[in-house]
C-alpha cells in the first residue's frame, strides 16, 4: 500500500456525533468534514471501538467498507511507485550505474506488495508497505545528498523522495485505524451491509417507496449526492453520499446510519431556477443545505413521520 501519497493534510469532523464516533476517528476525510491541517510527531494508536448496539455494528461495517476502498486505491499506488522505481533502476543499470539494482529491487518489492494487497486485507501488510516506501524515499534522498557532496554516482531526486516519505507516513498512520476497524467488525453485519449498499445503489429513488435522493450543496465545495432509505426493522435512516466531480459521482461513498428520530427536513422555499426546493436536512449533529425535488421532499417527510 502506498497510501494517499500526495496528501499532506487530513479532514476531521467538525462536531461531535455520538453514533458515529468511529467514523470521525477512523475516517477524517469524510466529504462533509471541514479541512484541518495537523502535524503529529508519531502515529497514535487508536483506542478500541466499543461496539454494543445494532447501529454501532452497522456504522463500523460502513467505515470498514470505506477503508477497504481506500486500500484498493493504495494498492494501485504501490503498483505505480513500484513500476516507476523498477524502470529507473533498469535505466541506471543500462548506463553502468552500479546502484541501479537498489531501485530495481525496491520496485519489484512494491509491485509484489501491491498485488498482494489487492488480494489480501491484512493490517500488517500496511506496515510492510510503509516501511518499503519509506526506505526507498530515504534512499533517494541519500542519493541526492551524496551526489552533491561527493559526486558518488548515486542518483536520487528530492521531490520524489519527499513524496515517497509522505506516502510512507500516511500509509503507516492508517495501520492502527484499519486494525481497530477489523478488530471491532462483525463478519455477519459486514455481509449484510454489503447487500444493503448494493440494493440502495441499484434501486430507483423515483419508484422505491422507502428511499429518497437529494443533493447537498456547500459554497466552494463539490456537491454530494445523497440517497436515504428507511430501515423499518431497525427504525434507522441509511444514508449513502457520493461526491460529484465534473458531473460524475465518485466511486467511494460515505455511508452512515442515523436513528429516524434524529433526522429532520425543513423546506426553505423554491430555488430560483428549476423546480427543486431548497431545504435544510439534519441528521443528528450533521446538517446539509440541500436541493430536493418536491415529490422527494414529500416522501421524505412521510418516511420520517
Amino acid at each position: 500500500m502506498a497510501g494517499q501519497l500526495l496528501i499532506a493534510s487530513s479532514l476531521i469532523a467538525s462536531s461531535a456525533w455520538p453514533i458515529t464516533n468511529y467514523q470521525r476517528l477512523l475516517f477524517p476525510y469524510l466529504p462533509f468534514a471541514d479541512p484541518v491541517v495537523y502535524i503529529l510527531p508519531m502515529a497514535q494508536a487508536q483506542p478500541a471501538i466499543a461496539v454494543t448496539s445494532r447501529i454501532d455494528k452497522l456504522n463500523v461495517a460502513a467505515s470498514l467498507h470505506q477503508f477497504d476502498r481506500a486500500l484498493n486505491r493504495s494498492a494501485w499506488e504501490s503498483l505505480g511507485w513500484g513500476a516507476f522505481s523498477a524502470v529507473i533502476g533498469l535505466v541506471l543499470l543500462s548506463t553502468t550505474a552500479h546502484f541501479g539494482w537498489v531501485n530495481l529491487a525496491f520496485g519489484v518489492l512494491l509491485i509484489a506488495e501491491g498485488l498482494y494487497e489487492k488480494k489480501v486485507r491484512e493490517p500488517k501488510v500496511i506496515l510492510v508497505s510503509a516501511a518499503t516506501l519509506g526506505v526507498l524515499g530515504l534512499w533517494n534522498l541519500y542519493g541526492f545528498v551524496m551526489n552533491i557532496v561527493s559526486n558518488s554516482g548515486v542518483v536520487g531526486h528530492p521531490v520524489v523522495a519527499i513524496l515517497q516519505l509522505v506516502g510512507a507516513w500516511n500509509t503507516y498512520a492508517g495501520y492502527s485505524k484499519y486494525a481497530a476497524l477489523v478488530a471491532a467488525a462483525d463478519p455477519a453485519t459486514n455481509m449484510e451491509f454489503a447487500t444493503m449498499l448494493d440494493q440502495l445503489r441499484t434501486a430507483d429513488p423515483a419508484t422505491a417507496p422507502d428511499m429518497v435522493e437529494f443533493t447537498a450543496q456547500k459554497f466552494g465545495k463539490n456537491n454530494v449526492r445523497w440517497r436515504a432509505r428507511r430501515m423499518a426493522t431497525d427504525d434507522l435512516i441509511f444514508f449513502v453520499g457520493n461526491e460529484v466531480v465534473l458531473g460524475r459521482k465518485q466511486s467511494t461513498p460515505t455511508c452512515l446510519f442515523v436513528p429516524r428520530q434524529q433526522v429532520k427536513i425543513e423546506i426553505l422555499g423554491e430555488k430560483m431556477f428549476g423546480r427543486n426546493q431548497k431545504a435544510t436536512i439534519t441528521a443528528a449533529a450533521q446538517q446539509w443545505k440541500a436541493s430536493i425535488a418536491p415529490e422527494m421532499a414529500q416522501k421524505f417527510m412521510t418516511l420520517l413521520g
